[in-house]
């Protein structure tokens, strides 16, 4: 083979490495919109499959314009890249954990219902709170939450209508004072 041949197994690897790039985002290293588009049929299929309920958690960040304004952005995003490393973390295998706007991560909780996903958000709301990152800045989140139960056909489900309703619940969070976790 010559050095401008290129072998299968390259190709294979240079693909799969700019898929992996168009599905995650850069900065965060967590999944982006294309992903959840992508995979969504699949998940709800499976949850319709094994009749298994969704919740949708949209987490934003308080205040975080006060720290880019303090600190600058560079260490406004050390602290968006390092707290989305805890919220990577704080997820299983099964769920779908994207960032969803600039400070916004949307998590579909895969067969978590919601006083499960309710339970799970307030853990991760507060080891958010507890979470100290370099300079000492400290960080809070707003969490809303809107779970299905029973998806009964793919057709009729609508993710903008959870996705819509989580966000309702975190609008509510912030009204409430922020740093909490809201349920319709």
């Amino acid at each position: 083979m010559t050095s401008t041949e290129i072998s299968y197994e390259d190709l294979q690897k240079k693909l799969n490495l700019l898929q992996k790039y168009s599905y995650t985002d850069s900065l965060t290293n967590l999944k982006n919109r294309r992903y959840l588009w992508e995979k969504i049929d699949s998940f709800i299929d499976k949850a319709i499959q094994e009749q298994a309920c969704i919740s949708c958690l949209m987490i934003d960040f308080d205040d975080f314009k006060s720290i880019n304004d303090n600190y600058g952005h560079i260490e406004g995003d050390k602290v968006l890249e390092g707290s989305c490393r805890v919220i990577k973390s704080f997820f299983s295998r099964d769920d779908i954990v994207v960032r969803y706007g600039g400070e916004e991560i949307l998590v579909l909780l895969y067969n978590k219902n919601l006083e499960e996903a309710n339970i799970l958000a307030e853990e991760l709301r507060k080891k958010m709170e507890e979470l100290v990152l370099d300079k000492n800045i400290k960080i809070t989140v707003s969490i809303g939450i809107y779970s299905i139960n029973n998806i009964l056909d793919n057709e009729k489900f609508e993710l903008d209508n959870i996705i819509i309703e989580a966000d309702k619940a975190m609008y509510q969070a912030k009204k409430k004072g922020k740093n909490c976790v809201v349920i319709p």
